[in-house]
Parts: structure tokens; sequence; C-alpha cells
């Protein structure tokens, strides 16, 4: 199968062995792995599926649920990140439709490419379980790193405060690089956000 789509951009991390990956992209998921709880884990916004089988192999008892909405992804992933407990699905994050809920949600190097990740985050809080974790990232700057991005922020502060506008508490935070920001989240359950930000 040719997988030359993939390559477009050179923004999507695509190699057929895990030694082959970016080791700041590993780095991230490192930090992330250290901090998932439970056995139920989505790893939203994918892309070929290392980061998730980075994680069953970390955790030898936690079954991932690994989407991204590029076909081509997830069949990449398939075919050579493949495990009995990685279930590959074509989603889109601004749309999850999942019948189930996750312990933990990871969603590394995504938010900055949507135009409102609110909107994806207001549905991470739908499929997190009453006290799960999301472990995200996001580009730290002083002005835009890179022409693919839809959104950054200023730094940390701010990017704790954008959470908290998005009904999460800021439970743990990493700077990497200077110019990434890892954060893990725990949803905000007395209030409803969505409906403060009009």
């Amino acid at each position: 199968m040719n997988y030359a789509v993939l390559h477009r951009t050179g923004e999507r991390q695509v190699a057929p062995m895990l030694k082959q990956i970016d080791l700041r992209h590993k780095e991230r998921y490192k930090w992330a792995i250290a901090r998932i709880q439970g056995d139920n884990v989505l790893d939203c916004a994918a892309g070929v599926g290392y980061g998730s089988k980075m994680i069953v192999n970390a955790l030898p008892s936690v079954i991932v649920t690994s989407v991204d909405r590029e076909l081509k992804a997830i069949q990449y992933g398939e075919c050579y990140y493949n495990s009995s407990r990685i279930d590959y699905q074509v989603q889109d994050m601004r749309k999850l439709d999942f019948n189930k809920k996750f312990d933990t949600i990871v969603s590394l190097e995504s938010l900055e490419h949507v135009v409102d990740p609110k909107v994806v985050l207001y549905s991470f809080k739908k499929y997190l379980v009453k006290e799960g974790l999301l472990i995200v990232s996001l580009p730290i700057v002083s002005k835009s790193l890179s022409k693919f991005h839809l959104f950054e922020v200023i730094g940390m502060e701010s990017a704790k405060n954008f959470f908290l506008s998005c009904g999460f508490f800021v439970v743990e935070t990493y700077k990497q690089h200077n110019r990434f920001g890892l954060f893990c989240l725990m949803p905000d359950r007395t209030s409803n956000n969505r409906k403060k930000d009009g």
C-alpha cells in the first residue's frame, strides 16, 4: 500500500519502527505514559499509532483506542504498530462518537491543528470517567511556531487559563525545550463551563 500521502506536509511523524520516530515526540509520550491511570485509554489524533504502541508496550494491562481522522494513518498503524490491545478507528477528534468512557485520554500535538480547540476539549470531557485524566500538549510561543498551527498560546499561564475556561483543572505541567507545554488535566464536574462560554 502506498503511504506517501502521509508525508505530504512533513508535520506528521511517519516511520515503520519506533527507533525512527523523532526523540522529542517520543519524550512527550513517555511523559504521558508515566501519568496514565486506569486500563481504558483513548489516544486521540494518534497519527500512525506509534504512541499507542508505546503505551501498550509500557503498560501491560492497558487497552488503547487509537483514533485518527485519516484512513491511511490508521491503516499504517494497523500494519506497523499492531497489537491485540490497540483498537484502531477512523474518527475526527472534533466529532468523537463512542459508547463508552475512558480512564485517561491522551492527545498530543493535536489541539493546535483545530480552529476551535474548545469544541474538542468539551468532547474529551464528555468521554472521560468522573475522575479521569486528560493529557495534552500545546505549543507555548512568543511568536507563531508553524504555518501548520491554527491555535497557539503565549506562555504557560495563558495555557492554564485556557484549560480552566474549558472546564479542566491543571494537575501537572512540563515545559519541553521551551517550545511545548505538556499538561495533565482533570475535569471540573462542578460547573457547566460550556454554557459559561456562551
